[in-house]
Order: structure tokens, then sequence, then C-alpha cells
């Protein structure tokens, strides 16, 4: 899809000397039209408050000749630009408080009208966070939505992973250019839901991580979503300014219960101790959102578990129950065979019945 005019100003607008979100939304909120802005003239920029420093910027006009060049460039890479005027551009992410005037998309962009869920967590994630979120991605996408997050190491990657594994869709949004992979360790990643997928970044192509990129791109992820699911969470956590963002934007957070001695988990058990957060312990405690979103049990989750050693677990699980030292003749390391069952759990094939035996759910 070609870039639109509109576009085209919002694109050179936001490259204006000290032109941020803050004064981005101002000027959005008094002329909505991007022509407008830059039509309106000096007095009413003064009296909207813009530096001197914009109104010089402003005066000049709009370079739109350069800007078609570039925009045109980006189109042959298969990289659209769209922005907050644009028709593509959601409508629940244009409803937050700092929304981002622009966007750029790699992929499959009707994802940008799909039903959405956030799963963000801990880059140093345990082998435990890493399958649950690698579970709740897979049952996520059978459940309808689209699995979003920041293809981060750790929780982010296992959630992408788990959607695509699943055959679901999955959107990355990226804290850099939308055409710079980071990490680079996640390339193969990164090109996979380039193909099936959608990538969003608010940077232009080309422009590498900094590290005050990731919590700004945070607002986008929460905004895109009907809802957050944070995983491991240290206490000091990237992830729990997500959570603060979702809360923030009217959206719900759901947390997944870890280990006590986990100190990857004080900031996941701190958002339920504080009742910023429901606890996650099935997916069918995720409320089913408004205007037509799918409702838990619409799309089954229950397909078969991925690895050998939970699918073994699960046939020797019999309907009246089974307890777990018969379970060890199949998986003998307590430790993996208690981690194997409260991955199970979590993904609801099994639940603990009152005498300790294990049944299906």
């Amino acid at each position: 899809m070609a870039a639109t005019i509109q576009d085209l100003l919002w694109l050179l607008f936001m490259e204006g000397p000290g032109i941020g979100h803050r004064t981005a939304m101002k000027c959005y909120k008094q002329w909505e039209d991007p022509l407008k802005i830059w039509q309106a003239g000096v007095a009413a920029w003064k009296e909207a408050g813009l530096s001197e420093g914009i109104i010089r910027y402003l005066e000049k006009g709009p370079a739109l000749e350069d800007a078609r060049k570039r925009a045109a460039a980006w189109e042959q890479q298969g990289i659209t630009l769209l922005s907050i005027s644009s028709e593509l551009y959601p409508a629940h992410l244009r409803s937050i408080f700092d929304p981002p005037p622009v966007l750029f998309a790699l992929g499959d962009t009707a994802l940008l009208s799909a039903p959405m869920m956030a799963v963000v967590g801990a880059r140093r994630c345990s082998s435990y966070g890493e399958q649950a979120a690698s579970y709740i991605g897979a049952g996520l996408a059978r459940r309808g939505y689209a699995v979003i997050s920041g293809m981060a190491a750790g929780i982010d990657a296992a959630a992408h992973q788990g959607a695509l594994k699943a055959g679901g869709r999955t959107v990355a949004v990226m804290g850099c250019g939308i055409d710079v992979c980071y990490p680079p360790e996640n390339l193969k990643l990164w090109r996979e839901i380039r193909e099936t997928g959608l990538i969003l970044a608010e940077h232009e192509p080309g422009v590498r991580p900094q590290a005050g990129f990731f919590p700004q791109r945070n607002r986008i992820i929460s905004g895109l979503s009907r809802g957050v699911i944070v995983v491991e969470a240290g206490e000091k956590s990237g992830s729990l300014i997500t959570a603060d963002l979702a809360l923030e934007q009217g959206r719900s957070v759901y947390a997944v219960p870890g280990s006590f001695f986990s100190l990857k988990c004080r900031g996941t058990h701190a958002l339920v101790r504080d009742s910023a957060a429901a606890l996650l312990v099935d997916l069918g405690d995720i409320e089913p959102a408004e205007n037509g979103l799918p409702c838990s049990g619409e799309v089954s989750d229950k397909a078969e578990p991925e690895s050998e050693e939970e699918r073994a677990v699960l046939r020797k699980i019999a309907p009246e129950g089974t307890a777990i030292e018969e379970l060890l003749s199949v998986q003998s390391d307590i430790a993996s065979l208690q981690r194997t069952l409260s991955m199970l759990e979590l993904y609801g094939f099994i639940r603990q019945g009152a005498d300790h035996k294990w049944v299906p759910a």
C-alpha cells in the first residue's frame, strides 16, 4: 500500500527538531489533519506552545519529494509506512495517551485489525518460563488471537515461537528500525515473522537499537493488545512497565504463577499481590473480550502436547486419576516430572484432584 500525503506529512513532522510524542499529540488533538498543522502559521504555532526551533522547521515547509522517494524505496522492500491518519491505523492504538504518529509495518498488515494478546517477560528466563510462554503463545493462537510481543530473547521469543508452531500468527514490535533484527540471534525468528506475521516499529528503517527505545515500544505492545500476560518478571523488570501501561490504557493484565524461590517471579507475583493482575492458571481464565473477539473455549487449545515426554505422561494418566509415584515409571527424574505436570496443568490438559492424583482436565 502506497503512503498517502498524510502519511508523508506526519513522517516529515516527526523529523522536526525536538518533536516528540507529547508535541505530536498536542498538535494532533488541535488540528488532527497534518496538512493543517503545516499550514497553521506562526501565530497559531506560537499559541500552541511550539518552540522556536520547531516553528523555524515548519516555516520551511514539508520536503515532500524527499519523503516520497524514501517511502517508495521502503515500499520496494515490502515496508509499509502508515500514520495515525491512515485507515490502516488501529483505532484502539490511536486511543491511547501517546500513540506513535508514524508506524512502519513489514508483513501482513491485515493483522493490524486482528484481536491480539500480549505475552511478555524476562529476557533471562528460566526453562519453566520459556516453556510456559511457548504453551501460552500456542494456546492463544489456537483460540484465534495474534500473539504480540517484543521479540526479545527469553519469554518474548518463546511466545512468538509457540504461536508459530501452533500455526498461528504473531506480531513483533521492535525497539529499532523495522529492518534491523535485534537481538541478532533471533534472525531466523525475525524472518519467519516477516513471512507469516507482522513486524512493527515506530523508528525509520535502518535505525539501530537504543536503550531508551525499548521502554517506549512497550506502550505499542500493550496498546495493540486486548490484554497483557506477564510470564516471568523480576522486581525491576521492563515487563512491569508494559503491565503498568496496559493498566493505564484500560487493558486486562494477567500474571503466570512461578516458583516461590525464584527472583525472576518476584515482580510477577507482586502484580497479583497488589491486585494489578489476575492470576492466570489456565487459558480459560482470560475473560472473553468484546467486539466479537474469540471467547474462551471457542477454539480448542487441547491439541497434542509438543514433546514426547509430555505425551507419554499424558497417556499414563487414567480417567480415575494417577498418583505421581506411578508416573515416575514414565519420567524417572522427579524434578523433570513435576515440570512436565506443571506445564500440562497450565496448558489445560490435566488437573490435580482432591486426593492429589492427576486426572484429565
